[in-house]
């Protein structure tokens, strides 16, 4: 969640064209890292931490999270686009159109990091 946020985090705050380009590149990079990371050991956390006796509910309620926050932060990040959008064209070009995105999900990751034990 760490890598996460200092991946989002930095796509956030890339001002220029060249910057946000590398960023982004770096962003998807350390996200799908995270993700396969964490996907690869949480059947060994479930299993350690709430035994296996209810493995297949507590694995479902696990699987859900990305899910419905892809979800939501699919539909919001839509809102902020659109917020920037031409109103001609419908179509936003620059770091403008993405960085309240890449803020949102760079402070819900952080309150991930902050609700770990």
């Amino acid at each position: 969640s760490c890598i996460m946020t200092i991946a989002l985090f930095s796509s956030a705050v890339a001002t220029s064209t060249t910057e946000a380009q590398v960023s982004l590149t770096f962003t998807v990079a350390l996200v799908a890292a995270s993700y396969g990371g964490t996907w690869v050991i949480v059947v060994l956390i479930l299993s350690e931490w709430f035994g296996n006796k209810d493995f297949g509910k507590n694995y479902g309620l696990i699987a859900m999270g990305p899910a419905l926050s892809g979800m939501f932060f699919n539909t919001i990040s839509a809102k902020i686009y659109e917020k920037h959008a031409s109103e001609h064209s419908g179509v936003c070009l620059g770091t403008v159109c993405y960085r309240g995105s890449f803020f949102l999900t760079s402070a819900a990751a952080i309150f991930g990091l902050l609700l770990l034990p």
